[in-house]
């Protein structure tokens, strides 16, 4: 490990210090210097540079075991990857204040492969569900690498979409991994662990605190070529993603909402803004990055039989209800439940809260 690589992660266990004076006093030393090793001497060249709160916190890691803290990360299966390194995604490098250090569980090569951003509202209406599980079913088809950063709503069906279909998906989180935010996705955390890669630039311990959300975002759209907003409200986290990714270069995406409805107020708006970035499906996305589908990627079109076709068209404009699926086809009760149980497994259709189902396509 460089000395430049220690210090990082030497300021890092120390405080959480804002990235312009983490940027100073790195550039002020580069890899001549150990500051961990060298703290008593270099003690006057940092006072000036941080306030006596974080001076003492920077004094207090200096007495700390860092090679202990290091050996703890392996231990607890955390990969750090600094700015430095080999395996640092270039395209995260172009952004503003890239982040110096990601702290890694998962699978690494992901973040090296190609990557697309689905972000949105933690509010996600049944039309939200819809679309954005349609949108990432391909993009998995398409083998791209889906971030987003495991946030209840969008993102939460984002990442299950793509697990569910033996995809690679990456989650960007705001704090440790000793805080795992929202709790209700900690099993989710820990399936993408397992198949996926989940990052952070904060060390374990560190707290999600709301600022680091939106600061976050930017390494969402970093990862990413580009940034698909399925849904989201007037003040959506998810628009602060849409900015860094329009700052950065990449390319922004939003999907069409009613314009009765508040959840996608976000969506709309950014479409006015710029109406080159509506797309209805995914293809629309693919060639707009230029990404050609390999034939084998591609899923053999289905024969569908009367009562397939007959049910998918019935549902293709909105949700219907069981009993309202089951009126319109006269199927008893069984025999439909088997076609639909079917239809789900083919990819056709999928079921909502209340016994409500609507077609995938």
């Amino acid at each position: 490990m460089t000395n430049a690589e220690k210090n990082i992660l030497f300021l890092d266990n120390a405080i959480e210090l804002p990235y312009a004076k983490k940027a100073k006093i790195l550039h002020m030393f580069g890899d001549d210097t150990d500051i961990y090793a060298n703290f008593d001497e270099l003690e006057p060249k940092l006072a000036p540079i941080l306030t006596p709160r974080e001076l003492s916190y920077v004094k207090r890691s200096a007495k700390q075991n860092l090679n202990q803290i290091i050996e703890g990360y392996e231990r607890d299966n955390i990969k750090t990857i600094t700015i430095f390194d080999d395996n640092y995604p270039e395209l995260l490098k172009k952004v503003d204040c890239p982040p110096f250090c990601l702290y890694c569980k998962g699978n690494i090569d992901l973040l090296n492969t190609k990557c697309i951003a689905v972000v949105g509202s933690r509010k996600i209406s049944d039309y939200g569900k819809v679309v954005t599980a349609m949108f990432t079913k391909e993009f998995v088809r398409a083998g791209l690498t889906v971030v987003s950063g495991m946030a209840l709503g969008v993102d939460a069906v984002a990442h299950n979409t793509v697990l569910e279909n033996n995809g690679a998906t990456i989650a960007v989180l705001a704090g440790g991994f000793n805080h795992i935010y929202p709790s209700a996705n900690f099993g989710l955390y820990r399936q993408i662990c397992q198949t996926g890669l989940v990052i952070t630039e904060y060390p374990p311990n560190a707290e999600p605190l709301a600022y680091n959300f939106p600061v976050r975002n930017r390494i969402i759209a970093g990862l990413s070529l580009g940034v698909l907003v399925t849904e989201a409200g007037l003040k959506s986290g998810a628009l602060h993603t849409k900015n860094y990714a329009v700052d950065s270069g990449r390319e922004v995406f939003a999907v069409p909402g009613k314009i009765t409805s508040s959840e996608s107020e976000g969506t709309n708006n950014i479409i006015k803004q710029c109406q080159t970035t509506m797309v209805t499906k995914p293809k629309d996305i693919f060639e707009a990055l230029h990404i050609n589908l390999e034939e084998k990627s591609k899923k053999p079109s289905q024969q569908l039989d009367m009562t397939t076709t007959s049910i998918l068209n019935y549902i293709l404009a909105e949700k219907k209800t069981f009993q309202e699926i089951a009126d319109f086809t006269q199927l008893s009760t069984r025999d439909l439940n088997n076609k639909l149980i079917e239809m789900q497994m083919d990819g056709l259709i999928i079921k909502l809260a209340g016994n409500s189902y609507i077609s995938a396509r």
